[in-house]
């Protein structure tokens, strides 16, 4: 084992469990049997998403919102934990994303990329200061615009496995509740 190796899988158990509902798009998926929620209102109004992990690298999900009632999606996790870096394609029937995680210790980066409807591109730093609290901080690109990602997110159970977030970005305020079971 190489000395890269050794400090890579010395950052992934000093990591903070990944069990978190998703608020924001990343590469990891849910998990192997897992059903994740989350429920959101923003200013297009609000929105349910559900998905089940199938297998360790493979998420199918649903949102529905006023826009849409059924938007189905598959999330197929293409690198896992490689020298601590995460990297899924997400599809969509109007759209696409490319999405990279990198989990380091309690500070998480995420990076995206969408085509199509709602195309943009993201990159946001998570800095998880305990157990029950996460700040988030970022940028945003939507139809060339930039601008930032501020939010905090928090963990009221024993387990990261349910929560809630608010979050400030360009597309304006987001407030998130949802968890995996």
């Amino acid at each position: 084992m190489t000395l890269l190796g050794v400090l890579s899988a010395g950052v992934q158990a000093l990591s903070v469990p990944a069990y978190a509902f998703l608020d924001r798009p990343t590469a990891l998926v849910v998990g192997d049997g897992y059903t994740s929620f989350s429920f959101f209102v923003d200013d297009d109004g609000a929105s349910l998403s559900v998905c089940r992990g199938v297998g360790c690298r493979l998420e199918i999900g649903m949102h529905a919102s006023g826009r849409s009632l059924f938007d189905p999606y598959a999330k197929l996790l293409v690198v896992r934990d490689w020298m601590p870096a995460n990297v899924s394609v997400q599809c969509q029937a109007d759209r696409w994303l490319v999405l990279s995680t990198w989990r380091l210790g309690p500070v998480q980066v995420d990076l995206g990329r969408a085509w199509g409807r709602s195309g943009g591109r993201w990159c946001a730093v998570s800095f998880s200061l305990s157990q029950r609290v996460t700040l988030v901080g970022g940028i945003e690109q939507r139809a060339d615009v930039y601008g930032p990602i501020v939010g905090v997110r928090l963990y009221p159970g024993r387990t990261r496995r349910w929560g809630g977030s608010v979050s400030f970005g360009s597309s304006g305020v987001r407030l998130t509740v949802g968890g995996s079971l």
